[in-house]
């Protein structure tokens, strides 16, 4: 290959080096995003588990607060 034609190689490949310089830092981007959705999703599944549980034990009375 000339000069002439591994510089055209290496200009017209920029815009893919940069994009995969990019890429480890999206995969740990969205590693910690669904990683912070688990851990949301678990919580909420144990406050409507935990409310459930709770409005059995009540059975059909009303919880009144003070100020009613």
């Amino acid at each position: 290959m000339s000069t002439t034609s591994l510089r055209r190689v290496r200009q017209g490949s920029r815009p893919a080096a940069v994009l995969f310089d990019c890429l480890p830092l999206h995969f740990l981007l969205a590693t910690f995003a669904g990683q912070g959705q688990r851990q949301q999703a678990r919580a909420i599944d144990y406050l409507v588990e935990e409310n459930r549980v709770l409005r059995e034990h009540l059975g059909e009375k009303r919880f009144r607060l003070a100020g009613e």
